[in-house]
Parts: C-alpha cells; structure tokens; sequence
C-alpha cells in the first residue's frame, strides 16, 4: 500500500521524519503555536484513495501554456535570449508542438476516467 507524508503536526506515527534532517532550511513561525512545522509523518490514507472523487482537469490551450512559459522567462533573460526564446516558442506551436497537443487532446478523450497528467492511463 502506497503511503503519504503529511505535514500534520497531530501525527504521532514511529516513522516521522524532521524536515531539517532532509536539508531543508529551517523556518520561522509568527505564530504562536508550539508545534514544529517542519514534523513529517506517514499517513494511513493511501497515495491514490481520492483520486476517483477529484474533478477532472481541463487541457489548457496550447497558445495560453506557451504564454504562460514565456511570462515565466521573462525575468530570466536578457531582450536578446527572450527574442530567440520567443521565436522557438512560436516555431515549436505551429510545428511539432501543434502536433503534441492533438495527441495529447486525443488521449484525454480515450482516458475519461482520469486527468490527462495523471500516470493512471487505460491501456
């Protein structure tokens, strides 16, 4: 049975885990609470137990995916890396990219039964 980590400071299971011993920085409450936001446990519920009862999500457009990557470069790069980044971007949407969101949009139609990011595909 697969398990979850929780971040549930109430969990009181053996198999807990301190965030900080997996490298995370440590942080600082505000709060007035005593517990350590940082205690990890396993959690009995597993991994895919709601997966049924959770809405399907909707592909978004090709186009609104390619702005979304190219807001998100923006401020990484210079005006001379954004051009040509937005020059493949377009060559990738009127090409191959075009072609991959069709399939991907086919996909989903054959798979009614889960999200199109989820690993769970009828076969």
């Amino acid at each position: 049975m697969e398990k979850l980590l929780c971040l549930s400071p109430l969990c009181k299971n053996a198999a807990s885990l301190s965030l900080r011993s997996l490298g995370a920085p440590k942080r600082h409450s505000s709060g007035g609470s005593r517990v350590d936001p940082e205690y990890l446990c396993r959690s009995i519920v597993p991994t895919m137990h709601y997966q049924k009862s959770l809405p399907r999500l909707p592909i978004p457009k090709l186009e609104d995916s390619l702005k979304r990557y190219l807001n998100a470069q923006r401020p990484l790069l210079d005006e001379e890396q954004y051009r040509k980044t937005e020059q493949l971007t377009r060559t990738f949407e009127q090409g191959i990219g075009k072609q991959l969101h069709e399939q991907l949009v086919a996909e989903d139609k054959r798979n009614k039964h889960t999200s199109y990011n989820s690993d769970r595909k009828s076969t």
